[in-house]
C-alpha cells in the first residue's frame, strides 16, 4: 500500500468497501489533535521568534551601542542581528511544517501498510515467537497512542526547528561564518572524492569482479590494497555523512509511533528502546479482532447457523464451506497440514 494508493482509494473509498479496512477512532482523534497542534505550535514558533528578535534588539541597544564599553566591538560580532534571527528562524519554521505535515500524511498510508502486511503474512503474527509477548499481553496499553501521537510530532517539529534554524544562523552568523566557509570547501572537495572513487571503484569493478568471484585475483587484490589506503583518506567523510544521516532520520522518526525506527535487537537486557510502534501495533490487532472482513463472514455463517438450524449446514452447505475456506482463507488448510505433521513426527520420536 503506497502512499499515493492509500489516499486514491480513501478518495474513492475502493479502500473501505473492496479492501475491507476501517480506520479506529482513536486514529482519527490523533489525526485530528496533531492537525490542531501543528497550527497552534507554527503560531507559537512565529511568537517566539519574535520575543527573541526583540531580546536580541535591546541587547545590542544596552551593549552595542553604548560606545562607552570596552567589550563593544566583540558584542557587535557576537550578538547576532535582527535579520539573522528572523532569516534562521523562517527557515527552521518552514522545515519544521513541512516534516509536520509529511508525517500527518503518512501515518495513515503507514497504517493501511501495516494492516495488508499482516493480513497477507508479510509480517509474521502466529508464527512470531515474540508475539504473545509483544501485543497479546498488554493490549490495553493502546490508550497510550493519542497522546504519544502528540508529542512524537511535537518533539520532531521542535527538533527541525532547530536544526534547520542552526544550520543557517551558523552560515549568516558573524563568528562562525568564515569556519562554515572552510568547512563548506573541505565537503566540497570530499564530496568530488568521493564521486571520483565511486567512478574508479565501478570501472575495476566490471574488469576484475563479477559477483562474488574475482575474475583477476592478483589485479583485485591490488586494486582491494589500492582502494583500502584510498579509503582512509575518506573516512572522516564518511563519518560525518554517516552523523548528519543519522541524526536527520532520528530526528524525523522520532514523529512516526507508527514504523520501528531501531531494530528489535537494539536493546539493553529486556528494555527495548523503540516500543512505541508496539502499542499502535496493538490497538490494530484489537481492531482487526472485531473488524476483519472474514470475522464478518464467518459471523454471518454463524447467525445463519443459530436462525436455520440443520437447514442450513448440511452436505451442501459443508461443500460450500470447503470452497469458502480453500478460496479466501488457503493458509488454515496449510496451517492443520503443518500442525499434523508436527505432530505426527512428535508422536515417532
Amino acid at each position: 500500500a503506497s502512499f499515493v494508493w492509500t489516499w486514491k482509494n480513501i478518495w474513492s473509498r475502493s479502500l473501505f468497501w473492496h479492501e475491507g479496512i476501517w480506520f479506529h477512532s482513536r486514529l482519527l482523534v490523533g489525526q485530528v489533535t496533531m492537525i490542531i497542534s501543528t497550527c497552534f505550535i507554527f503560531a507559537l514558533m512565529i511568537d517566539v521568534t519574535s520575543n527573541m528578535v526583540d531580546t536580541v534588539e535591546q541587547w545590542r541597544a544596552d551593549i552595542v551601542d553604548d560606545s562607552k564599553s570596552s567589550a563593544s566591538d566583540f558584542a557587535s560580532k557576537a550578538i547576532p542581528k535582527k535579520s539573522d534571527v528572523i532569516l534562521s528562524s523562517i527557515v527552521g519554521i518552514s522545515v519544521s511544517m513541512v516534516v509536520a505535515i509529511a508525517l500527518i500524511l503518512l501515518q495513515i498510508p503507514s497504517t493501511v501498510s501495516t494492516v495488508l502486511k499482516y493480513r497477507t503474512g508479510v509480517m509474521p503474527t502466529l508464527h512470531d515467537p515474540f508475539f504473545t509477548a509483544k501485543y497479546r499481553k498488554n493490549a490495553d496499553l493502546m490508550f497510550y497512542n493519542v497522546a504519544n501521537q502528540l508529542y512524537a510530532l511535537l518533539g520532531s517539529m521542535f527538533l527541525f526547528w532547530l536544526l534547520g534554524g542552526l544550520a543557517v544562523f551558523i552560515y549568516i552568523w558573524e563568528l562562525t561564518r568564515d569556519g562554515m566557509k572552510a568547512l563548506t570547501a573541505l565537503c566540497i572537495g570530499l564530496v568530488i572524492t568521493i564521486l571520483l572513487k565511486m567512478v574508479v571503484v565501478a570501472e575495476f569493478r566490471k574488469r576484475y569482479n563479477q559477483a562474488f568471484l574475482r575474475t583477476n585475483p592478483a589485479a583485485a587484490n591490488v586494486v582491494a590494497l589500492l582502494m583500502e589506503s584510498w579509503q582512509l583518506g575518506l573516512g572522516a567523510g564518511v563519518a560525518l555523512s554517516r552523523f548528519a544521516i543519522f541524526l536527520f532520520a532520528a530526528a524525523f522518526w522520532l514523529g512516526r509511533i507508527d514504523q520501528v525506527f531501531l531494530a528489535e535487537n537494539v536493546r539493553i537486557g529486556t528494555y527495548a528502546f523503540d516500543f512505541l510502534p508496539f502499542h499502535f501495533r496493538k490497538e490494530l490487532f484489537v481492531h482487526e479482532a472485531h473488524t476483519h472482513p472474514y470475522i464478518d463472514r464467518l459471523g454471518s455463517m454463524y447467525l445463519m447457523k443459530l436462525k436455520y438450524g440443520d437447514a442450513f449446514i448440511n452436505d451442501a452447505g459443508s461443500a460450500w464451506r470447503r470452497l469458502f475456506v480453500n478460496v479466501l482463507v488457503p493458509w488454515t488448510a496449510k496451517m492443520r497440514m503443518q500442525r499434523r505433521s508436527i505432530s505426527e513426527g512428535d508422536e515417532e520420536d
